[in-house]
């Protein structure tokens, strides 16, 4: 199967480039090809619970070349834009960006399957989005603020996930479809023309379910980094 990538860009400055922005947009198309395992497409049990139903059984696969065999879909469509202003309070620098698509993973990873070799798992098929903005502020210190959300599966949310399906073809969500959000400040200090200082803290929030055992409450996870960079 072939894949398709592409990033469309446009820049723009005012005269004394002092003020610089930009709008993009990208797009991807392709898939991943399905071995001797089962595929799985999110759904609904006959009662309505969402949760996941087996669209390729792996015993209809047939044991044909890898080059040869059938593909589940892949993929990505993706906006972003920046903005930045040189002023005599400093660079100031605002960036975004906003992406959707379909991604097979595994029940347990939501991440791209990527093997040159056949795979052991059965595929999990979910619609997604995520998106982040991010500030940046320099002056005699460096000021930086970032929002971060991934939703790994946007057609179920809250006390939906985790709960029990019937039918021998179906699979219940789990922990991989919870969603994450991240909202993060730094402050950088250079010291010298060698050395400079960091400390960044992440504030993570995640999604709830009562029906999912060990996130029924926001868990504990943000998280501190202090840095310090020596050039030599």
């Amino acid at each position: 199967m072939k894949n398709f990538i592409g990033h469309l860009t446009a820049n723009r400055s005012n005269k004394a480039e002092t003020i610089k922005y930009g709008l993009g947009a990208s797009y991807y198309n392709g898939g991943y090809r399905i071995d001797t395992v089962n595929v799985y497409d999110f759904s609904q049990d006959p009662s309505g619970v969402k949760g996941y139903e087996i669209a390729v059984n792996k015993n209809d696969v047939k044991p044909i070349g890898i080059g040869s065999r059938d593909y589940t879909k892949r993929n990505y469509v993706g906006f972003d834009g920046q903005l930045n202003i040189d002023w005599q309070a400093g660079l100031t620098v605002l960036r975004g960006e906003y992406i959707q698509g379909n991604q097979p993973g595994s029940a347990t990873y939501t991440a791209s399957i990527n093997s040159n070799t056949p795979v052991t798992n059965d595929i999990y098929n979910r619609a997604f989005n995520g998106a982040y903005f991010y500030f940046f502020k320099m002056f005699c210190l460096v000021l930086g603020n970032w929002l971060q959300s991934i939703d790994p599966n946007t057609e179920i949310k809250g006390d939906e996930i985790g709960k029990a399906v019937t039918g021998s073809n179906m699979k219940a969500s789990n922990a991989t479809d919870i969603k994450y959000s991240t909202v993060g400040v730094g402050l950088t200090y250079r010291w010298d023309s060698s050395t400079k200082l960091s400390f960044y803290y992440d504030m993570v929030t995640n999604e709830t379910s009562n029906n999912l055992s060990g996130y029924t409450k926001d868990l504990s996870d943000n998280s501190y980094t202090l840095r310090m960079q020596v050039k030599f």
